[in-house]
């Protein structure tokens, strides 16, 4: 159901999973920064899937649980012409749950333009904070994809 009404919009899905990357730097924004329209939509949680995270050192760790999930927005010249694909980006998330836009590295990209609407949804996701004496930063990996048919 989510599925269909985000397909309806021209928005991509998102989904989650690990990586390894460097350490958050301290920015503005934080936890509670708006999502401007040119970055995506918000999605319940669910609509996002951890699959996966690490230390900066690269030992696996507890994925953080997803607690606002933004769907980047699908590229209008793309959706009209019917192109379909897959982006993923690795991103440090720090201790209150915050990636660092300086983290974001496309890994895999089916196209330039998904590419930068993955790079503008990415670092408003936002993941529970750390417990007490959890390591932190954590890096996580996340696959966009983008589809337009059921």
């Amino acid at each position: 159901m989510v599925r269909d009404s985000i397909r309806r919009a021209g928005l991509g899905i998102l989904g989650l999973a690990p990586a390894v990357l460097a350490a958050c730097a301290a920015r503005p924004g934080g936890a509670d920064s708006a999502v401007p329209a040119s970055a995506g939509m918000v999605a319940r949680p669910a609509a996002c899937r951890v699959t996966g995270a690490w230390t900066p050192a690269g030992a696996p760790t507890a994925a953080p649980a997803v607690q606002r999930c933004v769907l980047p927005r699908y590229p209008d010249a793309l959706r009209m012409a019917g192109r379909e694909g897959t982006v993923v980006v690795r991103l440090a998330v720090d201790s209150a749950g915050v990636p660092d836009p300086a983290t974001v590295r496309v890994t895999e990209s089916a196209a330039p333009a998904l590419a930068g609407a993955v790079r503008r949804a990415a670092p408003y996701v936002r993941f529970a904070a750390a417990a007490a004496g959890e390591s932190r930063p954590v890096v996580v990996e996340l696959p966009f994809d983008f589809t337009l048919g059921p």
